[in-house]
């Protein structure tokens, strides 16, 4: 999509849609997300099916999600199986769209609700269909990485953008000290080990390294052992910065060479990661959550 064209969507998404309440729902495969607007109307699919469709729709696709009311953690995309999405998706239904905000040159997305509801989305697979809003004249407006090409044309378009991301700098005594080690736990999660005195553990956010605002690998892109191969680059880099953006405790690790692992709370976990000093724990990011 042109640039001018997107932007001018963004407009009239803000405009068009603000204040119309949410209608309709609900999960469908996976932890695809929809939200419908408007007047409900029943439409036939190819295959015979029928369903109810809003005359503007809020679809989450591929991208990682979650949501919060009130900075407190509710659902999120990457749920056990115990924890039912579609069932938490119901406190959405009257709620009035408020807003949409751009948290990363990636256009990682904040939709925002009355009675201080949010969700937020992360780009950490490269695949189409991130996020997706179908429009009542059935344009639509959305993020798709299928390739090296999109994830520029992106870019290109969120540089005309605000973009909203506020960390503050979190101070800790493994800044400048280099990685010595990565390893990786049952769940192919990552600890970043700072010879025997430190670690970082990721044990339940998910997580993207980029490097001088570039995409290098997500947490869910299908080719783990490629996306290994590249978290050892950190391997010799020292830990200039880490920067916390918010209660989801939403991370940004900052290293040599304008590498930058970015972390993303999406499942319903207290402690999202945690670092240790010679085995010992010295910080826990820990969420808030509403009770359920």
């Amino acid at each position: 999509m042109e640039n001018r064209k997107f932007l001018e969507l963004v407009e009239e998404v803000d405009k068009d849609l603000l204040h119309e309440p949410v209608q309709q729902a609900f999960n469908s495969i996976g932890s695809h997300i929809f939200f419908d607007f408007g007047n409900l109307k029943e439409i036939e699919f190819p295959n015979g099916k029928k369903a109810l469709k809003g005359e503007w729709t809020i679809w989450v696709g591929i991208a990682s999600w979650r949501i919060t009311r009130n900075n407190k953690y509710l659902v999120g995309s990457d749920e056990s199986v115990d924890i039912s999405i579609e069932h938490h998706l119901q406190q959405m239904l009257g709620k009035r769209f408020q807003s949409i905000a751009f948290c990363s040159q990636f256009l990682d997305a904040q939709l925002s609700f009355e009675n201080e509801y949010q969700i937020t989305t992360f780009f950490n697979w490269m695949e189409e269909e991130q996020w997706t809003i179908f429009l009542s004249d059935d344009r639509d407006i959305g993020v798709d990485f299928c390739n090296a090409q999109a994830v520029r044309n992106v870019k290109n378009i969120a540089s005309k953008l605000p973009i909203v991301a506020h960390y503050e700098k979190f101070d800790t005594a493994i800044q400048g000290r280099a990685v010595t080690k990565v390893t990786f736990d049952g769940c192919d999660l990552p600890t970043l080990h700072f010879g025997n005195s430190f670690s970082i553990h990721l044990e339940a956010c998910l997580w993207r390294l980029e490097k001088k605002s570039n995409y290098v690998i997500g947490y869910l892109d299908e080719h783990f052992k490629k996306a290994k191969s590249k978290l050892v680059r950190l391997i010799g880099k020292k830990l200039e910065q880490i920067a916390i953006a918010n209660p989801m405790m939403d991370a940004k690790f900052q290293f040599e060479d304008g590498f930058v692992l970015k972390t993303f709370s999406c499942s319903r976990v207290e402690k999202q990661w945690k670092i240790y000093e010679f085995g010992k724990l010295t910080f826990c990011a820990t969420i808030p959550l509403i009770e359920i």
